[in-house]
């Protein structure tokens, strides 16, 4: 028999989860231990919690689709989260075919951190570093 309110607490539970973990994951990566643990022991609570749920029902192949559907939904909504967040830098390479610096001097106007050098390929160009927000890129990109 379909139970709808079991199936709506497995992709929910599976969508908290792993969202949280993908969130976990990318606080590793920056180097934010503290939150990154804390998010850990709420990620396995959450997971235990579904686990349990799943474990006590798995003779129904519609709870078994449910929880997959929650895992993709959650990996979907922890990188949209990660997204909105921006946790971090991106750094933007430009290399352009002349030694023109205008365009750096402009954007050092406005307060981005602009590096740049000349380099020798098939000609003259000069190749510049740009540090960002991850937040500017994707607000105006």
């Amino acid at each position: 028999m379909i139970s709808l309110p079991l199936i709506g607490s497995i992709i929910g539970i599976n969508v908290v989860y792993v969202s949280i973990f993908t969130l976990r994951l990318i606080l590793v990566i920056k180097g934010k231990r503290g939150l990154a643990s804390f998010l850990a022991m709420l990620e396995v609570f959450i997971y235990l919690m579904g686990l349990n749920l799943m474990l006590q029902n798995v003779n129904n192949p519609y709870n078994m689709a449910a929880y997959c559907i929650g895992f993709g939904i959650g990996v979907y909504m922890g990188s949209r989260i990660e997204e909105y967040l921006t946790l971090g830098y991106l750094v933007v390479q430009v290399i352009v075919d002349s030694l023109e610096m205008e365009l750096a001097a402009q954007l050092r106007e406005k307060g981005y951190g602009v590096t740049s050098w000349p380099a020798d390929g098939r000609g003259t160009v000069s190749d510049w570093s740009c540090k960002y927000w991850s937040k500017e890129i994707t607000k105006s990109g």
